[in-house]
């Protein structure tokens, strides 16, 4: 009784903290060997070894991130370590350019193959615009949620309970320059809101087994596989393709 509690209080829990959150949270304790809550650059960079993250110099981008935000050489924070993967992850540092000028190349389609943000931050732009930071219910509403995503019975009540979900969310960095604010949705959160289970592309109920389904041609099931396997790369920015499936079926696999 004790365990089953115990397995509901963390499902429960776990709902509101991102996947890369708790993934990044478990390397974070392991890399910190002093665990005087940071790290150095020598850490940062056994971190993104950990997640199989290639980065070019990482240590000549940790040292930028602390001068951009005048640490004077200290080590970074949790928070700190995590909102400077956010910014590599959205292409911050590639060939040391900022989101400032990576976003008008998005809009454009003008962007080089070193220089691409993340697939969030695009469809966020073409949706949005560039210099949209939040958006309201009604605007996620009619212009996501209905025509994007075809979840044409969501009502205005069910996005704003679906933003306040979203809000409360422990994500991966530090939104001081986009701060949470009630009833709005920031273009930080759209892009955890994409890979959370809130946007599962099934509906919840059919997880339920039903052993009278099992007699199909396997070929006719979703496979649910490990996340790591159709990546074509690393766990944060890589490219997915329908191959790598094919090459771990090859090297003698098997799928649960």
């Amino acid at each position: 009784k004790t365990l089953t509690l115990l397995r509901q209080s963390y499902n429960a829990a776990k709902l509101y903290v991102v996947n890369e959150a708790r993934l990044l949270r478990y390397i974070w304790y392991d890399v910190d060997k002093n665990q005087d809550g940071f790290v150095s650059g020598k850490e940062f960079a056994m971190i993104l070894n950990r997640i199989n993250f290639s980065v070019p110099a990482p240590l000549k981008i940790y040292k930028s991130f602390q001068k951009e935000f005048h640490l004077n050489g200290a080590p970074l924070s949790y928070r700190q370590c995590m909102t400077l993967l956010s910014r590599i992850k959205d292409g911050r540092y590639n060939e040391q350019s900022t989101l400032s000028s990576v976003l008008p190349s998005m809009v454009t389609g003008n962007l080089s193959a070193n220089n691409k943000p993340m697939p969030a931050l695009v469809l966020w732009t073409s949706l949005f615009g560039a210099d949209t930071d939040y958006v309201t219910a009604l605007e996620f509403q009619t212009k996501f949620l209905h025509p994007c995503q075809k979840e044409t019975d969501a009502t205005i009540d069910d996005v704003k309970t679906l933003f306040a979900n979203i809000n409360r969310m422990e994500v991966n960095r530090d939104e001081s320059d986009l701060p949470i604010k009630a009833h709005f949705l920031s273009r930080y959160r759209f892009a955890s809101y994409l890979h959370h289970v809130f946007n599962m592309a099934y509906h919840p109920d059919q997880l339920a087994l039903d052993p009278t389904t099992l007699t199909r041609p396997l070929t006719e099931y979703w496979i649910n596989s490990s996340h790591n396997t159709y990546l074509m790369g690393d766990q944060l920015r890589s490219m997915s393709s329908v191959e790598m499936y094919m090459t771990a079926l090859q090297r003698g696999a098997v799928m649960y």
